[in-house]
C-alpha cells in the first residue's frame, strides 16, 4: 500500500501535456503491438514514452529515471517493434561500453524469440545463422536484419566507445538512435554520437534514457527547450506496483542523499563537487523577481564561439545602486564575423550606448568582433580570461569575475535570472581548484564543451577596471 495522495513525477508532467489524437493514437499503437507480439501490458509511463518515440514529429526524446523502472525493458521492446511499424528503418542501440551493449539485445533476443510472428520476420540468412535460437549467442555484435517484406529494416547494437573517446562510433548512424545509460558517456563520445543523428538523411530520431548522475549533455537536453523530456520518479513505479512504498522507505535510510536523489528520485544533483555556483546558496537567491529600476548602467557581455558545437552568446545586465539585474539573452549560431557583429547591432541598438558597457571575449576569433564594434563606435571593452586578476588570490581575471559574480548572487544583489534556462545550466557546472603552491583559486570549465552562456554573463559582469572584492572565507 501506498498514500493516496502519492502523485508520480510522470504523472504531474503528463498532465500538462497536449495530448492530441495523433499523439494518443501513437500511445494505442504501441500498447497493441506489444499485446500482440509479445503478450505483454506495459505501465502508463512506458506507453508514454512509445507514444513520442512512434509519434514522426518528435524527433529529440530524453528520458530519466529511476532504477528498476524498466528502462532497458522498454527500449528493447520498442527497437523491436519499431522495423515492423517503420518499414526499412535502421535502428541503433547504443551503450557507453561493449560490456554495456549487450544489456538491451538480450533483451531484444527474448522478445524475438518468444514471438512466433517475430521469429518469421527475421531474415536468419543475412546474419549467417541457420536458426535464430543461435542469435542469443553473439547478440551484443549481430546486426539484426528483417525481411524483404519489410523493407530489410535492422536494429544495430554500437559501443559508444567511451575508452576511445568514441572514436568506434565515429561514422555511424541510424534513423532511430536509441542511447542506453547516457550519463555514462562521456562529452567527447556523445559529441560523436549525436553527430551520427544529425547526418543520417531523413527524419532521423535521438532517444536517450538513464540516471541523472551528473550535469552534463544528459543535463543539457533535460532543460533544453528543442527536446521532449520525460522524468518518471520512484512514486511512479510504486503506482504502478514495479515496488512497494515500504521498500522505497527502507532504501532512504539505507541510501546516502545522492544516491537517493539520483537513483530512486531520478532528480540530478543540486551541486557538483567544489561548485562555484550551488543552488541554496546563490541560484535561488539569483532568480527571485524583484522590479528593475532605472539603470544606471546597462553591461552587455558576448562570448564569441570558437567552433564546433559552440555558440556565439549575448547576455544583457542592468545595473542601480551596486545592485545587478538580469534583461535578457541571444544565442547567435553563425561563424561569419560580419553577420555576427549585425545580430550583436540590431539586439543591442535599443539600449542608449551612452550608459552601455560592451564587454567581448577577444581570445582567438572574438578578437574581430571587438575591432568592428569598436570601428562603429561601440563602447566596447576586450576581456581577456586569462590576464591576470587584480587580486592575487586568483589565477585570472576570468575567475576573480566568476567569483565576484558568485558573491554578488550570494549576497543577494543579483536580481531575475530566469530559471530553467541554459543560463542556469551552465552556472552549475563550474568548479574551483587551487591553481598553485600560492593557493591561487582556479576556475574550471566544464570539461570537453565550452559554457557559452554562463562565459556571456560572467563577461556581463566584468568590470575592466575595477577591483573584484573577494567573498571572505570561501570554502574550497
Amino acid at each position: 500500500m501506498y498514500p493516496t495522495n502519492l502523485e508520480g513525477a510522470w504523472q504531474k508532467q503528463r498532465k500538462k501535456i497536449n495530448w492530441t489524437p495523433d499523439l494518443l493514437y501513437c500511445r494505442n499503437v504501441c500498447d497493441t503491438l506489444f499485446n500482440k507480439y509479445f503478450g505483454i501490458q506495459l505501465d502508463y509511463y512506458q506507453l508514454d514514452v512509445g507514444a513520442f518515440v512512434i509519434h514522426p514529429d518528435y524527433r529529440k526524446i530524453s528520458v530519466r529515471a529511476p532504477s528498476r523502472i524498466g528502462k532497458s525493458y522498454l527500449l528493447a521492446g520498442l527497437e523491436t517493434i519499431i522495423p515492423v511499424l517503420d518499414r526499412g528503418a535502421s535502428v541503433g542501440n547504443i551503450a557507453p561500453t561493449e560490456s554495456k551493449a549487450s544489456i538491451i539485445p538480450n533483451y531484444i533476443y527474448s522478445f524475438l524469440s518468444k514471438s512466433k510472428d517475430m521469429r518469421t520476420y527475421i531474415d536468419v540468412d543475412r546474419i549467417g545463422l541457420d536458426k535464430i535460437d543461435k542469435l542469443g549467442q553473439s547478440v551484443s555484435k549481430q546486426k539484426i536484419t528483417f525481411k524483404k517484406e519489410f523493407g530489410r529494416g535492422y536494429i544495430q547494437p554500437k559501443s559508444a566507445d567511451v575508452k576511445g573517446k568514441g572514436e568506434g562510433i565515429m561514422g555511424w548512424g541510424w534513423k532511430y538512435n536509441f542511447i542506453d545509460e547516457t550519463s555514462l558517456i562521456d562529452e567527447v563520445s556523445y559529441s560523436k554520437v549525436y553527430r551520427g543523428y544529425i547526418e543520417v538523411k531523413g527524419e532521423s530520431k535521438i532517444i536517450e534514457i538513464g540516471n541523472p548522475w551528473n550535469l552534463d549533455h544528459f543535463y543539457d537536453n533535460q532543460n533544453s527547450e528543442d527536446w521532449t523530456k520525460i522524468h518518471i520518479d520512484w512514486r511512479d513505479g510504486v503506482i504502478a506496483g514495479r515496488f512497494s512504498y515500504e521498500d522505497i522507505m527502507d532504501l532512504k535510510k539505507k541510501y546516502t542523499e545522492l544516491e537517493f536523489t539520483v537513483l530512486c528520485e531520478a532528480n540530478f544533483p543540486d551541486n557538483i563537487d567544489k561548485a562555484l555556483f550551488k543552488q541554496k546558496e546563490h541560484l535561488d537567491k539569483a532568480i527571485i523577481f524583484n522590479e528593475p529600476p532605472e539603470y544606471e548602467k546597462i553591461l552587455i557581455g558576448i562570448d564569441v564561439a570558437r567552433g564546433g558545437i559552440d555558440n556565439s552568446v549575448i547576455v544583457v545586465l542592468g545595473e542601480y545602486a551596486g545592485k545587478v539585474y538580469f534583461i535578457e539573452y541571444l544565442k547567435i549560431d553563425t561563424r561569419d564575423t560580419m553577420q555576427l557583429v549585425g545580430e550583436i547591432r540590431e539586439f543591442i541598438d535599443k539600449y542608449d550606448m551612452a550608459i552601455c558597457e560592451i564587454k567581448v571575449d577577444t581570445v582567438g576569433v572574438g578578437g574581430g568582433t571587438y575591432d568592428r564594434l569598436k570601428e562603429l563606435s561601440y563602447p566596447a571593452h576586450e576581456f581577456i580570461a586569462g590576464q591576470k586578476a587584480n587580486d592575487s588570490r586568483y589565477s585570472n581575471y576570468k575567475t576573480e569575475t566568476a567569483v565576484g559574480l558568485s558573491k554578488c548572487m550570494g549576497d543577494n544583489r543579483f536580481h531575475n535570472l530566469p530559471d530553467g534556462t541554459p543560463l542556469i545550466t551552465d552556472l552549475k557546472k563550474y568548479t574551483i581548484e587551487v591553481a598553485n603552491s600560492e593557493r591561487a583559486i582556479k576556475l574550471v570549465d566544464p570539461k570537453d564543451k565550452s559554457p557559452d552562456y554562463g562565459d556571456a554573463l560572467i563577461i556581463a559582469y566584468s568590470q575592466p577596471y575595477n577591483k573584484i572584492t573577494f567573498l571572505d572565507g570561501f570554502d574550497i
